[in-house]
C-alpha cells in the first residue's frame, strides 16, 4: 500500500534542517535524490494530506527528492524536495515503513518544533546574540536572546 503524505510547514533553512535532525537523532541525507517508500503508487489513498493533492507533486514523481531524512527504526524515509524556496517533506505513512506517526497533528513527531528552534538559533547567533534554550515540563521550549 502507497500512503504518500505531506505536512503543510514552512520549511527553508537546510542547515536548521540538519540541526533538527541531528536534535532528534534523525539522519540528514544531503543531496540524495530518491527516498525509501512503497515503491508504487496504487491510488489508494486520497486523503487531504495526500502527497498529489495537497501540492503539485505528481505520483509518478513519488520516491524522488533533493534530500531525504532516516528516522532510526523506520524503514521509509521522508523526502524533501525544493519547491518555490522551500522544502516540501513527503513520506509514505502506510504502516509497515515505520513513518505512521508522523502527522501534521504532531508536527512531523517533533520535527516541526526542533527546526522553528534551531532556525530561530541560527538566527539569533547570526545577529551577534547567544541563544538560552529552557524546556518546560509541558514540553514547550523558550529561547532567550542573550548579549553575547
Amino acid at each position: 500500500m502507497s500512503h504518500v503524505v505531506t505536512v503543510k510547514c514552512e520549511l527553508r533553512d537546510l542547515a536548521a534542517i540538519e540541526a533538527a535532525c541531528k536534535r532528534l537523532g534523525w539522519t540528514f541525507k544531503r543531496d540524495q535524490k530518491s527516498f525509501e517508500w512503497f515503491g508504487e503508487w496504487v491510488g489508494d489513498y486520497n486523503g487531504p494530506d495526500a502527497a498529489y493533492l495537497a501540492t503539485d507533486i505528481k505520483p509518478e514523481d513519488y520516491g524522488k527528492c533533493d534530500h531525504a531524512i532516516g528516522v532510526p527504526g523506520a524503514k521509509y524515509e521522508i523526502g524533501l524536495i525544493a519547491k518555490q524556496g522551500k522544502f516540501v517533506p513527503v513520506f509514505d505513512n502506510w504502516i509497515s515503513g515505520g513513518l505512521k506517526g508522523l502527522t501534521a497533528d504532531n508536527g512531523l513527531g517533533g520535527f516541526v518544533q526542533a527546526y522553528g528552534v534551531e532556525k530561530a538559533k541560527i538566527e539569533l547567533t547570526r545577529k551577534g546574540l547567544r541563544p538560552l534554550e529552557t524546556t518546560r515540563p509541558d514540553g514547550s521550549i523558550v529561547l532567550t536572546a542573550m548579549a553575547g
